[in-house]
C-alpha cells in the first residue's frame, strides 16, 4: 500500500539560497544532496525535493495558466515561520 512507501514531496522556489536557509536552519531538515538547481532534504523517512523554478511556488499547467496553486507548501502549518515561507 501507499501508506506503507516513504513519500518525496517536491516544492518549486525562485530563490534557492533562501529556501536552503529556510528548511535547514528554520525547520531544522538534513540536507542530503545538493547542486546549482536543486535540494534535496530529510524529514524523517520522507524526502523533500526543492527545485529552482522562474515560477517559484507556483506552477504552470499545461496549458499555460501561471499562478494556480497546487497543494499546500511544507510547513504552513509551523508556527512563525509565514513571511519567510513567502519569500520561497
Amino acid at each position: 500500500m501507499l501508506s506503507d512507501k516513504e513519500a518525496v514531496a517536491t516544492v518549486a522556489v525562485k530563490n534557492l539560497e533562501t529556501a536552503r536557509t529556510f528548511y535547514e536552519k528554520t525547520l531544522g531538515l538534513t540536507k542530503v544532496m545538493e547542486n546549482p538547481e536543486v535540494l534535496t532534504f530529510r524529514s524523517g523517512n520522507s524526502m523533500l525535493f526543492v527545485y529552482r523554478s522562474q515560477y517559484g511556488r507556483y506552477q504552470q499547467s499545461h496549458c499555460g495558466d501561471v499562478g494556480r496553486r497546487r497543494g499546500r507548501r511544507l510547513g504552513e502549518d509551523a508556527e512563525g515561520p509565514r513571511s519567510q515561507l513567502r519569500a520561497l
